[in-house]
C-alpha cells in the first residue's frame, strides 16, 4: 500500500511537469509577435551626409529610425520593431528625405504559422500594415528616396586637318612700252 502511494505521487509528479513543459512552450510560442521592418531605397545619389529618419508608430509605441545616405539603417540592425501583438497598426512615415525630388512607399506581408489563411496581417497602405488576430506575420515598409541625375558634362574635341600649303611664286611684272 505504501509502495502505490509513493507510484502514484510520481506520476502525479511527472504528469504536472509535463503540462507545465507543455504550457511555457504555447506561451514562448504566442509570445514572439509580429515583426515590421522599414528598408530605405536610394534612386539615384543623395548628397553627401545626408541622413533619412523615418517615424514610426505601432498604436501607441513609437520609434524613430536613422539611415545613412545609402540607405543602411544607423545603427544596424535598428529598422526592426520585433514582439509587436495582435490587433496593432503599424506606420512609417519619413520625416527627414534628405532633399529628396519624391518618396514612395511600398508594403509587403510575410504570413507566418499563425496566419495559414493569409487574410489575418494586411497592408493597409503602402506605408501601413494591421496585424490581425495573428503572431506570427513579418510587415516590410520599403521607403524610397528619388533624386534627379547628375549632369552629365561632355566634351567634345574637333581636329581640322588643312591642305598642305602651296610654295609661293612671285611675278614680276613686265611691261613693255
Amino acid at each position: 500500500m505504501h509502495r502505490s502511494r509513493w507510484a502514484l505521487c510520481l506520476v502525479a509528479l511527472a504528469a504536472g511537469a509535463a503540462l507545465v513543459t507543455i504550457g511555457a512552450g504555447s506561451v514562448t510560442a504566442q509570445s514572439q509577435g509580429n515583426t515590421f521592418t522599414v528598408e530605405k531605397v536610394v534612386d539615384g545619389t543623395a548628397p553627401p551626409g545626408t541622413e533619412f529618419k523615418v517615424h514610426v508608430v505601432c498604436d501607441e509605441e513609437e520609434t524613430d529610425m536613422t539611415f545613412d545616405a545609402q540607405g543602411n539603417p544607423q545603427p544596424s540592425g535598428s529598422n526592426v520593431v520585433d514582439g509587436i501583438g495582435a490587433s496593432t497598426t503599424c506606420t512609417a512615415t519619413e520625416t527627414a528625405d534628405g532633399g529628396a525630388k519624391s518618396t514612395t512607399y511600398a508594403c509587403d506581408m510575410e504570413f507566418g504559422a499563425s496566419d495559414p489563411s493569409h487574410i489575418l496581417g494586411q497592408c493597409t497602405d503602402d506605408n501601413e500594415a494591421h496585424f490581425g488576430d495573428v503572431v506570427t506575420d513579418a510587415a516590410t515598409i520599403t521607403v524610397t528616396n528619388h533624386y534627379d541625375p547628375e549632369p552629365t558634362t561632355t566634351t567634345t574635341t574637333t581636329t581640322t586637318t588643312l591642305p598642305p600649303a602651296e610654295d609661293v611664286v612671285e611675278v614680276q611684272p613686265s611691261f613693255t612700252g
